[in-house]
Parts: C-alpha cells; structure tokens; sequence
C-alpha cells in the first residue's frame, strides 16, 4: 500500500481516537459535576438545615414558659436577651436612635468596662428597633468574638447575617440564597447598594471592635477603608462596642474611627433604674424582696447591672431554698464576696497603672485624695462615683476587694 492509501485509515483513526478522547473529557465534566453536586446537597451543613427545617415547632401553649414557676428572673452570665430583664441606658438610646434615624444616618461607639452590659444592650437595639416602630430599619449584629479566617471571610460574615436580618424583616416568601465562606467586597457593596434603592436602611452592630482590629487574619487599614466605604455606597451606620477608643492610624485614607460621630459609655444605672433590676423581677416571680434586702444588693455590689444581677440571684435563690430574713441577707454578703472576686481580678487586670493607683488611694483614705489624682475614666465605667463627700467606689464588696489589694501591694514595696 501507498501513502495514499494509508491517509484515510489514518484519518478514521485520528478520528476514533479524538471521540474516545471527548468522550472521556465529558465523562470527567460529568463526575466532577456530580461531585460538586454531592458535595453541595449532602454537605453537613445542607444536611443538618434539611434536619431543622423538617422539624415542627413546638406544640402552643409553651408550658416551659407559662409555667407558673417561671425559673431563675436574673441572668448573671450570658447577656441579657429578654427585653423584660433589661433596665435603664435610656439615655445611651435616645443617643443611638437620633444617631441612626435621621435623614442621613451616623455612626457611634459605645463603651464600657467588662461586663458593663454592651452585648445586652446591642440585643436589646435589636428589640428596639422592630419593624412596627422602625420598619426600614435593619439591625444587624455582628460578634467579633466569632472565628474570622480574613478579609473575605468577614464580608460573607456580613452579607449571611444581613441578608437573613432582611429576610426575616421583609418577610419575603423567596429564601435569602446560601453564602459562600468568602465573597469579595464588591459583592457585599452591591448588596448594601441595591437594598438601600429598596429604601433599607442597616444599623450594623459591631461587638468587641477592639478584637477585630488586633485580628493578625485581617488585612487592617485596607479592611476597614472597605468597611467605611460602605456609608457612601448605601444607608449603613455603624455602632461600634469595645473597652476603650480604638486607635487606628491610617496611610492613605481616613481611619474607620473618623466615621464616629457620638460616643457614649455603659457607666452605672441611675439609683432608680438599679433599684428596679433588683426588685422588679423577684416580685414578678413570686418571691419579692424585703427594703432591707434591696438596700443590700445596692450596698454591697453597686450599680452595674451585672453585679446586680448576680447579687440579686443569690439571695433569690436563697429565699426559693428557704432562707429568708437576716439569715439570707448573711448569706448574700459571704457569697457574693466569694463569687465576685474573679470578676475583680478580671477587671482589675486591664486598668492602666494609673487607674489602679487611682482605685488603691480611695480604698485606703479617700478624704486625703486630690481630684487630680483620679481618671475621669474611672468614673465613666463606674468604678467609681462623685458624690456630696468627693469621689468613692462603687459598691462594697468591690472597694474591700480593692483595700486587701492595696494593703497586699504595700507589704511587697516593703
């Protein structure tokens, strides 16, 4: 046989082969699409979803909450989620509604010592701002406590709680669609831009500001140049919630912080509004207190609300224990001193050395203390207050945990 003769076997060759070829090419496309597939509706994630959502709801009435013994009415531990629990910062409120709903929204911080009730007070701007009162406005809150891997990490973080804060204040029948683990900025950006033409507005509540900006995963300067972009693309406030201001040096662009308007700080209640946290939800409950174990409370653990709420629930459950009168109020004062000390050692550890010195002097004699001699700070946090006898510290239990420190801190020097 010739060359020429060989051309067509070859020919039908070749194309045998580029067939077999394709055909395996689309083979693999289809085994990776099924994987994909596989991958996307059997993930645990999708599978635990379809779990919860084949669930039925829990039968009306709720007995575990209509019970007649309604449990514990104090809460010392996780932040205050119920709104009936929740008592004073009025003021701190109407500075946050004036910031947030007026023709051009603003931007806030609000700070507070630990404990002082910031993540309470976010959960309760979300009771606030109901969509009966507020029915454009859109709170979202965001913890930066949450495991954040990056940049694009955050914005899904943002665009997930967003898109089902809107989901579940429109009320739409559509589900908001599943959000990768990243998304870039533009995407989040066009979210905000598009709901704010829908006339939405978003108060993103941003708890442990401090913890996002140390974050060594996040970019810094170029997240949050991002994240203050935001107000310009859409109605976006920011109310930010941390310890102290935050420092952030900026290179070519404004810092984030540049966007606060107003700061407020989560000192003590009012002597009204701690008398209320106190006494309101034992009589609620059933069990109410006497003057004399009101007048304790205050005494002993000042006016924080969370010291508040932990004094007033051991003698509650003092009295469901049946210990009442002068026995109970015995009680409180011992355990009370025990229970709080490593909330003291806690917040004692992240005042500066002038603060601590400051706290030291009133413990010790606070009559031979110049006024210079003390941070304003230390009253903004409600360590400390300033009454008709000069400045004193804020609850008993806590000036005699300061006095033992102080003397302990004497006895070293020497």
């Amino acid at each position: 046989m010739t060359i020429t003769d060989w051309i067509p076997l070859v020919a039908s060759v070749v194309a045998i082969l580029t067939s077999i070829v394709g055909l395996l090419f689309q083979n693999r496309q289809l085994k990776q699409q099924e994987k994909e597939f596989v991958e996307k509706y059997t993930s645990h994630e999708s599978r635990m979803r379809g779990w919860l959502d084949g669930l039925n709801e829990p039968p009306e009435p709720l007995s575990d909450v209509d019970h007649a013994d309604t449990g514990l009415p104090y809460q010392a531990g996780a932040p205050i989620r119920n709104p009936e629990l929740f008592y004073g910062r009025q003021e701190q409120l109407s500075s946050v509604i004036n910031c947030v709903n007026g023709r051009q929204m603003a931007s806030m911080s609000i700070l507070g010592a630990r404990k002082s009730g910031k993540t309470s007070f976010f959960h309760y701007l979300k009771h606030v701002f109901n969509p009966e009162q507020f029915p454009r406005i859109v709170p979202v809150f965001l913890d930066s406590q949450s495991v954040i891997s990056g940049d694009k990490n955050f914005y899904s973080y943002m665009l997930r709680e967003a898109s089902m804060a809107l989901d579940a204040r429109s009320k739409a029948n559509a589900r908001p669609p599943d959000i990768p683990k990243e998304v870039d900025f533009e995407i989040l950006s066009t979210f905000l831009e598009r709901s704010s033409k829908k006339q939405w507005r978003f108060i993103f509540l941003l708890d442990e500001f401090e913890r996002l900006v140390r974050l060594p995963q996040i970019s810094g300067d170029d997240l949050f140049s991002s994240l203050r972009s935001l107000i310009l693309k859409g109605n976006v406030s920011w109310i930010t919630a941390s310890f102290r201001a935050v420092y952030m040096p900026g290179t070519t662009t404004s810092p984030f912080i540049n966007i606060i308007q107003e700061t407020c700080h989560l000192g003590p209640l009012s002597s009204a509004d701690a008398r209320l946290l106190v006494s309101e939800p034992a009589a609620r409950a059933g069990h109410p207190f006497e003057r004399e174990d009101v007048g304790l409370i205050l005494e002993l653990a000042g006016r924080m609300p969370f010291m508040l709420q932990k004094a007033a629930l051991l003698l509650y459950k003092a009295h469901r224990s049946g210990t009442t009168g002068q026995s109970a109020r015995t009680h409180l004062a011992n355990a009370f001193k025990l229970e709080s000390k490593t909330h003291f050692e806690s917040q004692f550890s992240i005042l500066s050395p002038e603060e601590r010195q400051a706290l030291f002097l009133l413990s010790l004699d606070r009559d031979s203390v110049d006024r210079s001699q003390i941070p304003e700070s230390l009253e903004q946090y409600g360590f400390i207050e300033d009454g008709e006898n000069g400045f004193q510290v804020l609850g008993r239990t806590f000036e005699e945990y300061l006095y033992q420190k102080a003397k302990e801190a004497q006895t070293a020097a020497h």
